[in-house]
């Protein structure tokens, strides 16, 4: 898939998807731990589940979340900083 970098709203739309599967990735790895941790408790073998590399898949994807959501925040207070900032600003263009 090609991205589009010219256009902040096409490219926003284009990346929107990830972020779901991010989202929905880290719900099914939480909930295959759950179900993990259930049958641990049922006294059940789970030494053929590779709860490990479950559990790293997990968290890796958990922080991916954490940083686009801690990404927007900080563009919204940059915006609004930005919009604080050039209430005061008199801008003035010329020709040199």
């Amino acid at each position: 898939m090609f991205y589009s970098f010219d256009n902040l709203e096409e490219f926003t739309g284009q990346i929107e998807h990830l972020e779901e599967n991010l989202k929905r990735s880290e719900r099914f790895l939480g909930e295959y731990k759950d179900c993990y941790n259930e049958l641990r408790i049922g006294h059940v073998d789970v030494s053929d589940i590779p709860i490990e590399r479950i559990s790293k898949a997990y968290i890796e994807v958990s922080n991916r979340v954490n940083l686009k959501v801690l990404e927007r925040m900080i563009d919204r207070e940059m915006i609004k900083l930005l919009i604080l900032i050039c209430q005061d600003c008199l801008l003035s263009f010329s020709k040199a």
